[in-house]
């Protein structure tokens, strides 16, 4: 079989061949393995994706971001839970934002400067843990109302949303939504997980 692969002389990888397979990829990355996650369970599922892709996860009983995949505790179904994940400056993507569904305790999220995140109604399935919320830099996010179905948001971090229309107005209605919820629309505060 190998000796039927042949490499062309002066093939060239452009720019756009490399973007093509790096978002393949990461496609790959992100994708949920819906037969795993009926084996171990949607907080073990989750937690695997993200160090896969190079981000953190904080589970419940464990006082610590884990980083490194080999790391991870042995696991018995239920009895560790998705607290916190850390994605910032990860490769992630709406379709591994699919990965929260299912999360129970889910309070923290860093989604800062993940450039392949737009969707935020992805969200919405950890609406009723999320406290924390960091989605600054995320360039392609252009839509916030999903925001406004996260409730119990104690904290929001949305600066440089450049794609974001009529920003300071959305903002001002996110403050009016969600009263008890501190936001950082201007980098200058705290970000989630610092």
């Amino acid at each position: 079989m190998l000796r039927n692969f042949r490499i062309q002389k002066g093939l060239k990888c452009t720019i756009q061949s490399r973007r093509a397979f790096y978002l393949w990829l990461n496609n790959i990355f992100n994708r949920v393995d819906e037969d795993r996650r009926q084996t171990v369970g949607p907080e073990r599922v989750a937690g695997e994706w993200i160090l896969r892709c190079g981000g953190g996860v904080k589970f419940t009983k464990i006082d610590r971001y884990i980083w490194d995949y080999n790391s991870l505790p042995e696991w018995s179904r239920n009895k560790y839970e998705v607290e916190g994940i850390d994605a910032k400056n990860t490769y992630i993507t709406d379709g591994g934002l699919d990965h929260l569904d299912g999360l129970q305790h889910l309070k923290s999220l860093n989604l800062h400067n993940c450039r392949y995140v737009s969707d935020l109604t992805k969200l919405l399935p950890v609406q009723e843990t999320l406290e924390d919320l960091d989605i600054s830099n995320c360039s392609e996010i252009e839509d916030l109302s999903s925001l406004f179905k996260l409730r119990k948001l104690r904290f929001l971090s949305l600066y440089g949303m450049v794609s974001v229309k009529d920003q300071a107005s959305t903002i001002n209605r996110l403050k009016d939504v969600l009263p008890e919820c501190e936001i950082n629309e201007n980098g200058d505060k705290t970000e989630v997980n610092e």
